[in-house]
């Protein structure tokens, strides 16, 4: 890899957000009713961190237009990593879907610092517990 994307400056800054949004608890379950399409789309409503610190001091009603997302359900998905050296982290490719070669499967590749795997690993183990 010759060059990265995020600035010393920006990964900072979303290290801050990381640590205000994750805690050690799993995440809210979504709030309102997830809507499946016969054709085997999703809609679901798009995450704000400011709607979420509103909500956590009661501040609820319609001080916020809820945005929504529409995305094809898959049945199980593929993981991919590599290590990233700029961050001391990895690169973590998460793909709707079995490893069958397709290529126009939605994907989403993200970068993690240790701290922010170990983060993950534990808002995933609180889901399981909370189910």
């Amino acid at each position: 890899m010759t060059s990265f994307p995020f600035d010393p400056q920006r990964l900072s800054a979303l290290r801050r957000l990381a640590r205000s949004i994750n805690a050690e608890s799993a995440p809210p379950p979504i709030s309102e009713p997830v809507v499946i399409t016969e054709d085997g789309w999703v809609r679901l409503p798009v995450p704000d961190a400011a709607e979420l610190e509103a909500a956590d001091v009661m501040i609820v009603g319609n001080l916020f237009e809820r945005k929504y997302v529409s995305a094809e359900l898959h049945a199980g998905m593929t993981l991919q990593w590599a290590p990233l050296a700029p961050i001391d982290g990895l690169l973590v490719e998460f793909r709707g879907g079995p490893p069958d070669g397709d290529e126009c499967r939605d994907a989403v590749a993200v970068c993690l610092s240790r701290e922010g795997l170990r983060s993950l690993i534990r808002d995933l183990q609180a889901i399981e517990a909370a189910l």
